[in-house]
């Protein structure tokens, strides 16, 4: 039997016995034919009125089980954003972190929490770095470069026309992830020739330009070398990862990552607008402090 047919039974059972106590009508030597159809269908009225009482008063009132199983589905619910569908996206993804750089690993606890709050996990490889301690913003170039090597390597051979997700392990979430967000960014990979769109960026530098694109959900993103948009989170196509370690290959590391970017696609970056994700606040650079007051 159903839970709720369990309940319901066991209900009933309780109703009716107080109707037949030693105090109840019910009891009481029924003196004719019409006082004793009176009396039961006064008896059934009662039982009929008190178990339509006792489901309410279950279904306000749930017993432990069935509270559980509705507590489960409410936090189903609640984290739907698990069940995002990226790979019309994106093929892929990487996460950049430090482990000497992150006593404790609160940086990657923090991260991959959020990676699994939306849906990334099956889709993002972790790869641990050692900070530059001479130079930091090298070693955020060089990790930077290495994973858009690895990406090449995996997912070169298969496809020209593949795009990958980067994050940092100082990522944080904004609230605004959704499915419709998502689909329109796919949308948008079909129509317009791009090199990077990014899921997070530092909006309050100097020589930002954000201006509108027909797609309410995409703006373009324009800057010069020196402003320091962030690379948090953002999505790279193959063509770009080409041109990229094409510029390594020949000249090595010259300048800061969001610069060597902004210097190669001048007018080809664009962003999500809401972003789904930000440069975590309360997490310090491990690149430049500057940053941190941004």
């Amino acid at each position: 039997m159903s839970v709720g047919g369990a309940i319901a039974e066991q209900s009933s059972i309780l109703i009716v016995l107080p109707l037949f106590t030693s105090n109840s009508p019910a009891s009481q030597p029924f003196t004719s034919k019409a006082n004793s159809s009176t009396m039961i269908r006064f008896s059934l009225s009662i039982l009929l009125t008190l178990t339509a009482s006792s489901f309410t008063l279950l279904s306000r009132f749930p017993s432990r089980s069935i509270y559980q199983l509705r507590s489960s589905s409410s936090r189903t619910s609640s984290s739907s954003s698990s069940s995002l569908d990226w790979l019309s996206l994106i093929d892929g993804g990487y996460l950049i972190t430090c482990p000497n750089g992150d006593p404790g690993r609160r940086r990657l606890a923090s991260s991959t929490s959020i990676i699994n709050e939306s849906g990334l996990a099956p889709l993002i490889a972790i790869k641990e770095f050692d900070t530059d301690d001479e130079d930091r913003i090298r070693g955020c170039y060089n990790s930077h470069i290495s994973i858009l090597q690895e990406a090449k390597n995996t997912y070169g051979p298969l496809t020209s026309d593949y795009n990958v997700l980067v994050l940092e392990d100082n990522i944080s979430s904004a609230g605004s992830l959704s499915q419709n967000l998502l689909d329109r960014l796919a949308t948008f990979q079909k129509q317009i020739t791009y090199d990077m769109i990014h899921l997070a960026y530092i909006m309050y530098v100097p020589g930002l330009t954000v201006t509108k694109t027909a797609d309410d959900s995409v703006v373009n993103l324009k800057c010069g070398l020196g402003s320091a948009l962030g690379t948090t989170s953002y999505i790279i196509t193959g063509a770009a990862i080409d041109k990229i370690l094409s510029e390594h290959a020949k000249n090595g590391y010259q300048i800061a990552i969001p610069d060597l970017m902004a210097k190669l696609f001048p007018t080809s970056r664009y962003g999500a607008y809401p972003m789904p994700f930000h440069r975590a606040a309360k997490v310090k650079s491990l690149v430049n402090p500057q940053l941190d007051s941004l």
